[in-house]
């Protein structure tokens, strides 16, 4: 008898696509061990388990003997084992091309996309914002010179002063500037 805490739990899969689940025997490196005498097993035959990383062991039946001893008796098989293959599962596949593009799997994703290839045309966005949706010319002009300031400061020392200061002169405006802070923050 094969004792019980060596048992694995195997499927057999006939050719003709019939399975035999639950048979319970014993895998070592050559030979598969089971005790159902009842069970018909041909060569070709596959047999297969589930291990506990959800990947699938397959053996198939190269040849096999029966043996009387131990009582009642038992089969050994002869495998050639197939390559480990995932349980399939029916999830969606989906494909992102994109910039800054990124896969999450059941989690958040609190990051910002940040391009900053396109700055010059980033710039030009946050001057046309400005330039349509705030009426009092003096603080218009004022605005976009200080954007301008920003976007020739990009790269240098001075970018956080010339920040600083479009900051405090956008401040009753946040709410058009708003998409845009990430952007600017980068270059901090």
């Amino acid at each position: 008898m094969i004792p019980s805490r060596l048992k694995s739990k195997l499927s057999l899969k006939k050719k003709d696509g019939n399975v035999i689940e639950n048979i319970l025997g014993l895998v070592s490196q050559d030979w598969i061990t089971i005790e159902e005498l009842d069970l018909i097993i041909d060569e070709g035959d596959v047999f297969f388990r589930t291990l506990p990383n959800q990947k699938v062991e397959e053996f198939e039946v190269i040849s096999l003997t029966f043996s009387e001893m131990p009582k009642p008796g038992m089969y050994r098989i002869k495998y050639r084992k197939k390559l480990l293959s995932k349980i399939e599962q029916k999830e969606p596949v989906t494909i992102i091309h994109a910039n800054n593009s990124r896969i999450y799997s059941h989690s958040v994703d609190n990051s910002i996309n940040i391009d900053v290839g396109n700055n010059l045309e980033t710039f030009s966005k946050i001057e046309d914002i400005i330039r349509n949706n705030i009426g009092d010319e003096i603080e218009k002009d004022s605005i976009l010179k200080s954007v301008e300031d920003l976007k020739n400061s990009t790269n240098s020392s001075t970018y956080i002063s010339k920040y600083k200061a479009f900051i405090d002169l956008t401040q009753k405006h946040i709410s058009l500037i708003a998409p845009f802070v990430p952007f600017l923050t980068n270059y901090l």
